[in-house]
């Protein structure tokens, strides 16, 4: 895990020694990107470094520990808030404060809340890795005449072969002819969601409007229609009895 850019803002030099002190000394991973000594020097230092995590006192002469948080919220810091006043704790986690701690602020109590900001900090990670991962999956490069096209996997209605090149069929914009084969594009896409009808063509499982059992053919959301080869049939039929089954 990457140390949590931390800033700590109080009007009072010794409150934010005190903080610093303890980080430094008793917490790992942290790192102190800058110190403040009012709301408004804490709001322009947070713009410009973009903490992970805020330490604010909630009473400083010109604005409160809220305001400071409503005026950042958009980098989107964890807020943790110091004071020597009780009567606050329900207000800080009604702004989604991670931590509310009071004066003089002890050693175990900031280290039970850093230890919860990293946490926190690591299910973020993980999420936007998981979200960066999904995005990746569902593109897919193809190569075309003029160079690569990046196109959305779920937007393909059908793949038909085309001799050694294939041409792509979408749901709602004009095909494509890439210089892939369709054995290839079979293997790249690698998914449940498309299946092999043909020979030559590969259907979007999740863009299928009917099956004419009688003429052999699928027709696709898009109106146009793919044969389904005979020896396929019974695979086809299998899917959606599957997930029939499951419903």
């Amino acid at each position: 895990m990457s140390t949590l850019k931390t800033l700590v803002i109080d009007d009072e030099k010794n409150a934010v020694e005190n903080i610093v002190t303890i980080l430094k000394n008793y917490c790992d991973e942290i790192e102190i990107s800058g110190c403040a000594y009012n709301a408004a020097e804490g709001i322009e230092l947070a713009k410009k470094i973009k903490p992970d995590l805020v330490f604010v006192d909630i009473e400083m002469p010109d604005a409160t520990g809220f305001d400071v948080a409503n005026a950042i919220k958009g980098i989107q810091p964890m807020i943790v808030f110091v004071t020597a006043f009780e009567q606050y704790a329900i207000k800080a986690f009604k702004v989604n404060a991670i931590g509310y701690i009071t004066k003089p602020v002890e050693i175990e109590e900031l280290q039970s809340v850093v230890e919860k900001a990293k946490e926190i900090y690591k299910q973020r990670e993980l999420a936007m890795q998981n979200a960066t991962k999904k995005v990746i999956s569902e593109k897919i490069c193809v190569p075309t005449g003029k160079g690569y096209s990046f196109i959305d996997a779920s937007d393909i209605s059908y793949i038909e072969a085309e001799g050694r090149y294939s041409n792509i069929h979408f749901i709602n914009q004009a095909p494509i002819l890439i210089t892939r084969s369709l054995g290839e594009m079979e293997a790249q896409i690698g998914s449940d969601e498309f299946f092999r009808a043909h020979h030559s063509s590969i259907i979007n499982l999740n863009h299928i409007q009917f099956f004419n059992s009688r003429e052999g053919y699928i027709q696709m959301q898009n109106g146009e229609k793919v044969i389904l080869s005979r020896r396929k049939r019974d695979e086809f039929l299998k899917i959606f009895k599957r997930d029939t089954d499951k419903s």
